[in-house]
């Protein structure tokens, strides 16, 4: 295929912060979204968001450049989440400050972000030489979903899940995973690719239904978060485990990934480690 293009259509130069200014920084109130999925202000599970920043740079006291990644954690039960652009802004902008340690530098983004979110961040520096993401042990095979031959629902729908073998051993853990998910922002309807990890305790799901009702999403307008919650009610409302949770890891867009994880307790709590393509 061949496309065309419009030599006289002069190019758009992206316009990026070129000072520090933590102005730039906006939030997401998390209850209406939550409101709409019938989740009070204060809904029955754990978790954070968990994000990378992967273009995190800053100067020292002499000028010289210096870059790291940065490991962000904003707790589920915070009001507001960060809007995505605008911390990607805002990272940019810290290129421009000047800073006498790295300590210093964790300090003013954790406290800029303390203040906007009205909550406690975590936030670490990982080195860009060795292993920087850290694994997660002891998590057990997951079983994936993709192979199976089914054609996704036209959008997210709660009647799609249903319980699987009642033969099937109720008294381990049951871990399904998904490379195939997408659903679509909800301000620039852009799509977004994430790997779905659902753990069960205390039931088996029907694997097959659980593929078409995760692939279900493609079109569904939503931030990640919101998605990611919304699979997590329907699951633990049609289903009623025990345990339960629900962890994406979406692909990076402008140097930043997302990737939430709920759960119903700590004991069941768990992010796998990032696949190749993040």
């Amino acid at each position: 295929m061949t496309v065309g293009v419009n030599k006289n259509q002069p190019d758009k130069e992206s316009r990026y912060p070129c000072e520090y200014d933590p102005c730039l920084l906006q939030k997401i109130a998390r209850a209406p979204a939550r409101e709409t999925l019938g989740l009070s202000a204060n809904p029955d599970f754990i978790g954070y968001d968990d994000w990378t920043l992967y273009e995190l740079a800053w100067r020292d006291a002499t000028g010289k450049p210096h870059m790291a990644i940065g490991h962000l954690q904003v707790p589920a039960d915070s009001v507001f989440m960060v809007e995505s652009k605008s911390l990607k802004l805002y990272v940019n902008s810290l290129f421009y400050c000047f800073f006498d340690s790295p300590d210093d530098l964790v300090r003013q983004l954790s406290e800029d972000l303390n203040q906007l979110l009205e909550t406690k961040v975590r936030l670490e520096l990982l080195p860009l030489v060795g292993r920087a993401q850290k694994r997660v042990e002891g998590q057990g095979d997951w079983i994936y979903i993709d192979e199976f031959d089914v054609s996704p629902a036209e959008g997210p729908d709660a009647g799609l899940l249903r319980r699987g073998d009642i033969g099937a051993k109720n008294t381990v853990p049951h871990r399904y995973a998904t490379h195939c998910f997408r659903s679509r922002c909800p301000v620039t309807a852009q799509p977004d690719w994430a790997s779905v990890y659902v753990r069960i305790d205390g039931g088996v799901p029907d694997a097959r239904q659980l593929a078409r009702y995760l692939w279900s999403f493609a079109e569904h307008r939503a931030f990640h978060e919101n998605c990611v919650e919304r699979i997590y009610r329907d699951i633990w409302q049609r289903l009623r485990p025990t345990g339960l949770s629900v962890a994406a890891r979406f692909t990076r867009r402008g140097g930043i990934d997302i990737n939430p994880v709920r759960a119903s307790s700590a004991t069941v709590l768990e992010l796998p480690e990032r696949d190749f393509r993040q």
